[in-house]
């Protein structure tokens, strides 16, 4: 899972290369602000969440296949001032 910076303050989630073909990719997004958690899927190049309030977040990507089988990872990242902080 990759994160970055994408045009209007928003944050951009993408998988490196893509997602695999065959697997179904899940995100949920938590921390900072945030009084629900944000949730969606990732499809072609991606997803892109709102402006996030600053704080420190935890986005959990779980990959699921045909046969059920599920993997899952976790990046975290910080919000400072609106931009995304290396």
């Amino acid at each position: 899972m990759e994160v970055a910076q994408a045009a209007g303050g928003q944050v951009a989630l993408t998988t490196p290369g893509g997602p695999a073909p065959g697997l179904e990719h899940d995100w949920v997004l938590v921390g900072g602000a945030l009084a629900a958690p944000l949730e969606g899927s990732l499809e072609g190049a991606g997803a892109t969440v709102p402006s996030l309030p600053d704080g420190r977040y935890t986005v959990v990507v779980t990959a699921r296949d045909a046969t059920g089988l599920v993997n899952t990872g976790t990046t975290s990242f910080t919000v400072a001032d609106g931009a995304l902080v290396a």
